[in-house]
């Protein structure tokens, strides 16, 4: 699928975005939020802000075709909302590091689904390149220098490795309706309003209510960004990105994320990373240079 340069930066942006939600997902945590609560209300106003979006600017793009459907319930429910619900339970049941590494793997199983769904070309350069960015991913968890990579427990390295295949389902979804020719706000706006209506019976209401009483204002705003920043202009980033390339170079560069969750950790929180940690970085920008190098695309 030839894709412009230009259209790269796309997953690039989604996963510095996405590197992001650790940042919200504590504020919204230490203002009385549980995990379910926090992805149910991120899907809500996403749902609302892209909704209001779409019906101001052209009616007609909410409509989507009969065969799209399924796929999009699938899109929605398995790859967007549970997906995110099942990676809490992961982080829950193991420690972030060893989570991250094995979400990381949904760059892999993007490439053989994008194989067998798509018949996109698996070359030695893109496994390379997903391999390299994968290690750097391992790098920057700081798996290798805790060793928690043997303390960990099996409910959770399933959670972990259900994520990263959850997450993949969500760009084979995405790319199968983007080759019909389906807009990138329309395919978003269904993930989170049918995702936000799943989530339901996870949701406390009461919760939300409790925040928001609080302190109205920084609490909207809090809300709001993290719809804006965490699900709307990622999602619909990526979506944009598979219209215009292969699901494993998408996925290889979305890859990102981590390193971006270190370094807004390192800005916010002051948690100064280590020289392994600083390396992964380094490996990561090596592996998504060899993709802009590449004729592959």
């Amino acid at each position: 699928m030839p894709a412009s340069k230009a259209y790269l930066a796309l997953p690039i942006l989604a996963g510095i975005m996405w590197g992001s939600i650790g940042v919200f997902v504590r504020y919204l945590d230490a203002g009385g939020l549980d995990n379910g609560t926090i992805v149910c209300t991120r899907m809500i106003v996403s749902s609302v802000i892209l909704g209001a979006f779409m019906l101001v600017k052209d009616k007609s793009s909410l409509k989507v075709p009969k065969r799209a459907i399924p796929v999009l319930i699938v899109g929605a429910v398995i790859g967007s909302a549970y997906m995110n619900i099942v990676y809490n339970v992961a982080i829950m049941s193991l420690n972030l590091s060893l989570s991250s590494v094995l979400i990381g793997l949904f760059a892999i199983w993007s490439l053989l689904l994008g194989r067998v769904l798509f018949g996109e070309a698996l070359t030695m350069r893109k496994i390379t390149c997903a391999a390299v960015a994968l290690f750097g991913v391992v790098l920057i968890s700081g798996v290798l220098e805790q060793g928690t990579i043997t303390t960990f427990s099996w409910f959770g390295l399933l959670m972990g490795i259900l994520t990263g295949m959850m997450y993949a389902v969500n760009g084979a979804t995405t790319r199968a309706m983007s080759s019909w020719g389906m807009k990138a706000s329309t395919i978003n706006f269904w993930y989170f309003a049918i995702g936000a209506i799943s989530l339901l019976p996870l949701c406390h209401w009461d919760q939300v209510i409790s925040y928001v009483a609080t302190d109205p204002f920084t609490s909207c705003f809090w809300l709001i960004s993290q719809a804006v920043v965490c699900a709307i202009l990622p999602y619909v980033f990526f979506a944009m990105a598979l219209a215009k390339m292969d699901m494993g170079i998408a996925s290889t560069l979305e890859l990102i994320e981590p390193a971006a969750a270190m370094v807004f950790g390192l800005l916010l929180f002051g948690e100064i990373p280590t020289p392994l940690m600083i390396i992964g970085v380094v490996v990561v920008i090596v592996a998504i240079s060899r993709i802009y190098a590449t004729k592959e695309l």
